[in-house]
């Protein structure tokens, strides 16, 4: 089905600005827009920019249903220095020798981090370590040494750009540090590094072509709640009064329109209304994921 124009605002597409919070710049961005609720999807770290799907009032229920792959960074490496954080924000831990680097090494080093590979996060991370914060813990000084995860990285590009410095192209999946590539492609290469740019240029199927910097909202950068909950499951048009039957939680498999169906996850639209994300399992069994209340006027008007 072809899905509606905008009937609200669901989320705003921010290009954060570097020495923010991902919460705090958020926080900007929705009250800008004169929204009370909302949420971010993934986090970016202070120094860093770029994109930021930041969520409203009642589309803050379909996080965990949004695609959030794959993720894109544009990021600058400085060789021959280690830090405690990884990044530019750390102290200076270890120095070494710059190396000194062909193509060839570049394209060796290309092919070791690509596709499926382990990684260690980071000291500094909002990962758990025996039930804390791993940063917290890193912060009061306490050596912390954070499992080792299997993260997934679709392309990566690599350019030399000055005898200590390269430019990175990553395309990632969910829970790829940039920080720590940076980190391991130091060692790859017989040296040190950290990273000290990185800008986030995709999310999912949002790119930072549709962002917008926090003063251009809500001009700019808006996106309604129909096409948020369509990026959610399949599209299906249901009769507008459904919304009535929809909302009270009543069987989903005495829906006709659901009828031919197969499983899957399915986005409802009753009219110009976004109002449920449902799930057909394998086995036939229908199942409701969320149900949007309806919107209030505010809500129409602000995203609040």
């Amino acid at each position: 089905m072809a899905v509606s124009p905008i009937t609200e605002p669901a989320l705003l597409l921010l290009d954060k600005a570097a020495g923010r919070t991902s919460r705090k710049a958020a926080g900007q961005a929705a009250r800008q827009v004169g929204a009370r609720k909302y949420g971010h999807l993934g986090t970016l770290d202070p120094f860093a920019t770029g994109l930021l799907p930041v969520m409203m009032g009642r589309a803050t229920r379909l996080a965990q249903y949004l695609p959030q792959e794959p993720k894109a960074y544009s990021a600058e490496v400085l060789l021959g220095q280690s830090t405690t954080t990884d990044d530019c924000e750390g102290e200076v831990l270890e120095e070494a020798d710059l190396p000194s680097l062909e193509p060839t090494d570049l394209a060796r080093a290309t092919a070791a981090f690509s596709g499926t590979l382990t990684q260690r996060p980071p000291a500094f991370s909002a990962i758990r370590v025996d039930g804390q914060r791993a940063y917290k813990r890193a912060r009061r000084g306490e050596a912390v040494e954070v499992p080792e995860r299997e993260v997934e990285i679709h392309r990566l590009e690599l350019r030399m750009v000055a005898a200590d410095r390269l430019e990175l192209d990553v395309e990632c999946g969910s829970g790829t540090y940039i920080r720590s590539l940076a980190r391991d492609l130091g060692v790859f290469f017989g040296s040190r590094a950290h990273l000290v740019g990185l800008r986030r240029t995709r999310v999912g199927d949002w790119s930072l072509d549709d962002a917008a910097p926090v003063e251009a909202m809500p001009a700019s950068g808006v996106v309604g709640m129909n096409q948020a909950l369509a990026l959610c499951g399949e599209a299906v048009a249901l009769p507008a009064p459904t919304h009535l039957y929809l909302r009270q939680g009543k069987p989903l498999s005495a829906l006709p329109e659901l009828q031919p169906l197969g499983p899957g996850r399915y986005s409802l639209f009753c009219g110009p209304q976004a109002v449920a994300l449902v799930e057909q399992g394998l086995e036939g069994a229908w199942r409701y994921c969320i149900v949007l209340p309806e919107a209030s006027q505010q809500e129409r008007s602000l995203g609040g």
